[in-house]
């Protein structure tokens, strides 16, 4: 009986420990398609670091920026309630140049990290005309994400992690000093 009793133990016992080792593969699993996942987007920020920053000769509006970012938001495939706001935020100049960075703080909610760099792209990447071109221009908008911040959203789950960015927008404008 004390034989029997000791190989149904043992028999629990590996089954036990077969579960959790094949618990412990699919993590492992998961885990490995998240860090090439997070691999992925960090090139694609890496690769926006680089593209050289255009200026322009005006600033576009508040309404137009706001439009930018709805338009960005769209053709990532997500709905416009992600986006809570869209705010000027302080406009610095650049050292004692002739050089201004007008800025727009945006926060979008329950996102993935892929939607927050489509997003980020669609607005780096996106052409509008200059103000007061109603025609359009071949220049780009001159947007560029220089301030990122993130904070896991309570909606998260294991399987599909949602987030919730602040986003500070600049673009360079040309606006010389009175000297």
């Amino acid at each position: 009986m004390l034989v029997g009793t000791v190989t149904a133990s043992l028999v629990l016992i590996a089954v036990y420990s077969w579960s959790h080792l094949a618990a412990a593969g699919v993590d492992a699993s998961q885990a490995r398609q998240t860090l090439a996942d997070c691999e992925t987007l960090i090139e694609g920020i890496r690769s926006l670091g680089k593209k050289p920053t255009k200026v322009l000769t005006q600033s576009n509006t508040d309404e137009t920026i706001g439009e930018m970012v709805a338009e960005s938001i769209d053709n990532a495939g997500l709905q416009a309630s992600v986006l809570k706001s869209v705010k000027p935020a302080e406009t610095e100049r650049i050292g004692r140049s002739d050089y201004q960075n007008v800025k727009h703080r945006i926060i979008v909610e329950r996102v993935t990290l892929r939607q927050i760099l489509q997003v980020i792209r669609g607005l780096e990447s996106r052409e509008a005309g200059a103000p007061g071109d109603p025609e359009g221009s071949a220049e780009t908008a001159g947007l560029r994400v220089r301030d990122l911040a993130l904070t896991v959203n309570e909606a998260s789950q294991p399987d599909r992690e949602l987030w919730n960015a602040e986003a500070v927008l600049t673009q360079t404008v040309y606006s010389p000093t009175k000297r």
